[in-house]
């Protein structure tokens, strides 16, 4: 009986051991998890809208010829716009109007995998991408602001790159020379990785005014969530 009792002892205090190295080690797998997920949902996005707009310019010529939304808070532009040239390529559904600082006639839509896309006007096109569609309705109902959602929210954009990296406008005349047509948020980026991270006012942290550098830098690390990135 005494060999017994102990032996229950021992069982006792080795499921107690697994449960605490369990404790430990879930939540960083599940983040890890997590972290993947999200990484492999921004690459496929990535191809997709630039998969959309290639099927657009077949129906409506090349985006340099595009009718785009010139005030960032008329939402009827912005709805013309996103129904002429990307709803019909991306299945878009629930589209409502979203305000954003300096752009109250946003238009954002649900995707067919689930997940939310926002467009907005200013010199060109912003374009959010939003992991999760029913994240952006409730940032919606609660007037938060889901561009700070680091973890579910990133930023894109339409917009010309010139050779030499700066960025222009729609509808000003410079050479496009990324291979696709929208590109993560690179707005006043000087090239170097350390402004994407770092930078007050796009820069991928909290504590930035617009957080948008965030899809750059994950694609800059080969579409994987960097090890200090800020989740």
């Amino acid at each position: 009986m005494k060999k017994l009792a102990f032996t229950l002892a021992e069982v006792l205090i080795t499921l107690g051991i697994i449960g605490v190295v369990a404790a430990m080690t879930i939540p960083t797998l599940v983040t890890n998890a997590d972290k993947k997920a999200t990484a492999t949902k921004l690459k496929v996005f990535y191809s997709k809208i630039n998969q959309a707009v290639k099927l657009s310019s077949a129906y409506n010529d090349e985006p340099d010829g595009w009718e785009y939304p010139q005030s960032a808070n008329n939402y009827s532009q912005h709805e013309k716009f996103v129904n002429t040239y990307f709803a019909p390529y991306m299945k878009l559904s629930s589209c409502r109007q979203v305000s954003l600082p300096y752009m109250s006639g946003c238009m954002g839509c649900a995707m067919s995998d689930g997940s939310g896309i926002v467009f907005g006007a200013i010199d060109g096109v912003d374009i959010y991408y939003i992991t999760d569609y029913q994240l952006l309705v409730k940032h919606i109902e609660k007037r938060t602001v889901f561009r700070k959602d680091l973890r579910h929210a990133f930023a894109f954009q339409i917009n010309k790159v010139t050779a030499d990296g700066s960025v222009s406008g729609s509808g000003k005349n410079t050479a496009i020379i990324n291979q696709n047509f929208v590109i993560p948020y690179i707005l006043n980026w000087d090239g170097n990785l350390s402004t994407l991270k770092n930078q007050s006012k796009y820069g991928c942290k909290k504590t930035a005014q617009y957080p948008s550098y965030c899809a750059k830098w994950i694609q800059e690390n080969d579409w994987k969530i960097p090890n200090d990135y800020p989740w």
